[in-house]
Formats: C-alpha cells, sequence, structure tokens
C-alpha cells in the first residue's frame, strides 16, 4: 500500500513509550493446536483489535474455514449474508479458571440468527464483537453458522458503495486493511489467522463479481439477480480477502499464462491507459518471478481502479484495488507514468512478500510497505522505461526520510503496536521510505544476489503462513555467512540518523591526513557500524 494512506497522528508520548518489540509466537494454521491454560483477560468494548486479545486468541483458535454468501442489493444501503466459520479450538482459562469465551469480530452490523455446532445459540453481540459462549464450544472442531445484515461503508472502508453521478450506476469495492474485514462479515480479523475462503455471491446479472480466487456467474433468477461462485482459496489473511462488484468495464489480457484483468467503472473507461497497464504488469509478474524463484501463486491477476479510494492502492490478493488519481483525462506526463508504474510494481510485489508469507502483527507490516517500496524501484529499473529510478528514490524518498527522522516525532523502523488503532501511528514516511533505504543499504551489506537468496529462501520456507522480523534477519545472515543482528538492532530499532563529515590535516599545500567523524543527535546518540 502507498504511502498516500496514512493518518499521521504522531504523539510525543507514544515515542516516549516506545520499547523492543516482544516477539508473539507463531503458529501454523495448518495444525491443531494444544490446550493451553494462559489466562485470557476481558476484551474492551471497542472497534479495535488490541495485541494481547489477538494473540491469546491465536493461542485457541486454528485451521479456520469461512463459507460466506452474501447478497447485494444495488438499491440498499445494507447487504446480507451467512457464514459458516468451521474451526479447531483449543482450552484457555479466563481469569476466575473456567473455561474462557471466545470473541469473534463483527462491527456495525446486525445478527439475524445464530448456529453454534448444530443448536441454536444465543450469542452476546455489542455491536464490536460476538462472544461464542463457552457452554456451547467444544475442544477440537466447531462450527458456527451466522446470518447477518451489515452496512455499506461510504469512508471507504469495509465494503464500499459508490453511486456514479455521471449515469447512476452503482459500484462495490472492499478495503480491510488493517481490521475491516469484520465490517463484512464476522472473523478472526487478525493478520496471524489465516485461513481458506469460499464465497457466493448474489448481485444484479449485470453486474461482475470480483474476489480473491476465481469466479463464475452460475445461474439466474427471475428477479434479476445471478449467483456466481468463488474457487476455495489457499491459506490467507482476512485483510487480503475482497469483494469488488458493479458493472465495470473489464479489460482482458495474458502474462505468460497468467490471466490478467483490468477493470474501472464506464464513465472513466476511455481515460484508462489500459495497453500501458498491462504492459508493466506483464513485466513485473515475470521479473518478481524470476527475482522470488517462485511461480506467481494466486492463479489469476485482476487490478480494478475505483472511485472514492482513500489510499493509494491496495495489495488484496489477485484483486488489487487503485485510486482513480492513477487515470488521467489527458495524455499523461513522464512524472505521472512513472508514478503508476511504481505503484503497479509495489502492489503486485505484496502478492510474494506479503500475502504469501504475511506477518505476525501489525508491528511487522513496516516491513511489507518498505520491502514493495525497494523491490518497486529495482523492478522499475529492469523493466520499464524509468532507468533512473534510484535517482528519483534519492531524491524523493530518502529525503523525505531524512525530514522525518529529523523530527521529534520520529521513531524506530520497527516498534510495537498494541492495537489496530494504533497501526496508523506508526505508518508514515519511517514505514516507508527510511525502511526501504535501510533494506537498499542491507542488500549493499550482504552482497545483492545473497539478499536476493535469503528473500526467496524466507519465501518458499513460510508460504501461508507467517513470521516475525527476526525470520527475515534470521534468512538474510544464513544466506549471506553474515551475522546481521547488531545491524537490526542499530538500523532498525533505534530512531534517527548520523552524520558523516571529512576531517583534513593540511601543511601548506599538502594533505597530511584523513579522518571520517560520525555524529549522532543529543536525542539519539547510537553511533552506527
Amino acid at each position: 500500500m502507498p504511502m498516500k494512506m496514512l493518518r499521521l497522528c504522531h504523539a510525543l508520548t507514544l515515542i516516549l513509550l516506545i520499547g523492543l518489540l516482544a516477539a508473539c509466537q507463531s503458529e501454523d494454521s495448518g495444525t491443531v493446536i494444544e490446550q493451553d491454560s494462559s489466562p485470557v483477560t476481558s476484551r474492551a468494548a471497542i472497534d479495535s483489535l488490541d495485541q494481547a486479545t489477538a494473540k491469546a486468541r491465536q493461542a485457541r483458535v486454528a485451521n479456520i474455514e469461512y463459507a460466506i454468501d452474501i447478497s447485494l442489493d444495488q438499491g440498499s444501503d445494507k447487504f446480507s449474508g451467512e457464514v459458516s466459520i468451521r474451526f479447531d479450538l483449543a482450552g484457555s482459562l479466563d481469569e476466575s479458571g473456567t473455561i474462557a469465551d471466545l470473541t469473534l469480530d463483527f462491527g456495525g452490523g446486525e445478527l439475524l440468527s445464530s448456529t453454534l455446532n448444530g443448536s441454536d445459540a444465543e450469542i452476546p453481540y455489542n455491536g464490536f464483537f460476538l462472544t461464542l459462549p463457552a457452554a456451547g464450544l467444544k475442544y477440537g472442531s466447531n462450527e458456527l453458522t451466522l446470518r447477518f445484515t451489515q452496512n455499506y461503508g461510504h469512508d471507504g472502508t469495509g465494503l464500499h458503495r459508490f453511486v456514479d453521478p455521471v449515469d447512476d450506476r452503482t459500484y462495490l469495492y472492499s478495503y480491510l486493511w488493517p481490521y475491516y474485514a469484520n465490517r463484512i462479515f464476522p472473523s478472526f480479523d487478525q493478520p496471524n489467522l489465516k485461513a481458506r475462503f469460499t464465497l457466493s455471491v448474489q448481485a444484479p446479472k449485470d453486474w461482475i463479481v470480483v474476489s480473491t480466487s476465481s469466479g463464475m456467474a452460475e445461474t439466474q433468477s427471475t428477479d434479476g439477480m445471478t449467483r456466481w461462485q468463488f474457487e476455495i482459496t489457499p491459506l490467507i489473511a482476512t485483510y487480503a480477502f475482497s469483494l469488488h462488484a458493479g458493472p465495470y468495464k473489464v479489460w482482458e489480457a495474458d502474462a505468460n499464462g497468467i490471466p490478467m484483468r483490468l477493470m474501472a467503472r464506464q464513465s472513466l473507461a476511455e481515460f484508462v491507459a489500459v495497453e500501458e497497464w498491462f504492459d508493466v504488469s506483464r513485466r513485473g509478474l515475470a521479473y518478481y518471478r524470476d527475482y522470488f524463484d517462485i511461480p506467481y501463486p494466486f492463479g489469476k491477476y485482476d487490478q480494478l481502479i475505483v472511485a472514492d479510494f482513500a489510499i493509494g492502492a491496495m495489495e488484496n490478493i489477485a484483486a488489487v484495488t487503485f485510486k482513480e488519481g492513477y487515470v488521467q483525462r489527458q495524455t499523461s506526463d513522464r512524472t505521472q507514468r512513472e508514478q503508476r508504474a511504481s505503484t503497479i510494481l509495489h502492489e503486485m510485489a505484496h502478492m510474494w512478500f506479503g500475502n504469501l508469507v504475511t506477518h505476525e502483527w501489525w508491528n511487522g507490516m513496516w516491513l511489507n510497505e518498505s520491502f514493495a517500496t525497494q523491490m518497486a524501484a529495482m523492478a522499475e529499473l529492469t523493466t520499464t522505461e524509468f532507468d533512473d529510478s534510484w535517482h528519483g528514490f534519492f531524491t524523493d524518498d530518502k529525503q523525505k526520510a531524512y525530514l522525518a527522522d529529523s523530527r521529534v516525532t520520529t521513531h524506530p523502523v520497527e516498534m510495537p503496536v498494541n492495537s489496530t488503532i494504533d497501526f496508523f501511528q506508526v505508518f508514515d514516511a519511517i514505514t516507508y521510505q527510511k525502511g526501504a533505504s535501510v533494506l537498499k543499504q542491507l542488500a549493499h551489506y550482504v552482497g545483492e544476489e545473497n539478499y536476493r537468496r535469503g528473500v526467496s529462501a524466507y519465501l518458499k520456507a513460510n508460504s501461508y503462513g507467517n513470521t516475525e522480523l527476526e525470520d527475515f534477519v534470521a534468512f538474510q545472515s544464513q544466506t549471506s555467512g553474515k551475522d546481521i543482528s547488531a545491524w537490526a538492532d542499530e538500523w532498525l530499532y533505534q530512531p534517527g540518523y548520523n552524520t558523516l563529515a571529512a576531517k583534513p590535516q593540511c601543511e601548506g599545500n599538502s594533505l597530511q591526513s584523513l579522518s571520517i567523524e560520525q555524529t549522532a543527535s543529543a536525542a539519539f546518540k547510537t553511533l552506527r557500524h
């Protein structure tokens, strides 16, 4: 996701509380978890998920499958649905020492009915999450079925609804990052509880429906609605799932056997640079396949240009969304074409780094964004006309990083994110530009080919799973033969930058000696190797 998504709320109090990140325990989503006796604390009734709750829930839940059935009505402010959730449950004690309830995220909707393990169940709902009562749960396999209604989003989150003022056509798209999947359907909405999704959608007959996996319009009813059925997904995070629908204009192409589609609303279609968009995409898919030594993992590649988008773009798996600002109603100049190519390649990099392998919690998402920024510059240099991408990286991205790092609001690249609300406070020029600059330095330090091999090995070893920063660092150390843990501590866990000054000693016109002096600021005194 490009940096333009930022909602900067840098509070000095937050910066003073920065400490080293306590590592989360990773759990393989494909294994049955053992009974756990760690205490579960009560959860605040707010529109947020805190890390402590997420960690406790991950220790209890595994092997999740969602079967989602959504009915979309273009003339209503609400949509309806049913979700069946299968999951394995381990034991956990609450503060009183008894078996604990389990919460399920669902923001702002209405619960119509609920069945838990074959019986009708009264499930408390406070508008933010459902509480599954311990009495209805069992160790091992559980199945929950919920019927619900939900409001369309009007702020760019959840399932956003846009009515084109030009022709009154209705378009829908989803934006679920970081904690908005639960604004579409009830879910365990955290990145380290990956799941398999099966989706069925009923929509007006003149609409196309798009999601993570391939789907087909199967049957039409007499009321003018068509049912779409989508293939089951591999293990993916809730935030990377997607649902888009509407009478989009669709262009189709192919990238060495990968089906590609590009979509935009009908009234904008004539201005879209379709062939340019496909050309950048085709070259990017080939570049990343070779660089990562991993074929594109998600079958098809859709890209949608959507209205009212609050950010630059979003890396939904195989169904990426872009703001309409990347379309010009006149001939695009070089800067506009370069920005468009950079964003296309940035989001594409996430298909491997972020979607195939996902971080445990939101503190690790800086690495996704920094890496995608770095990779976009590398891919641009190799595959497009913009062969001066590193020059632009220095004059634009790196200068923004220096500026942000010079302020009292600076913070380490890697820092705690206590809840999904705090997530927005740390995504800034440190996250994107400084992080990418530091990764560029790392590639030079360990060697470009060692860096590439480390990334490839990291992705292969952790495909469809979750990782922490330490995992990435470990693979770079392994492939380069250098222990980079000290480097990571200096550059990723410490804020601020250093300055270098040349100190010549002369006698007359002769240079006698030359030294390089490194200094640090009074606030952040780390001198780095």
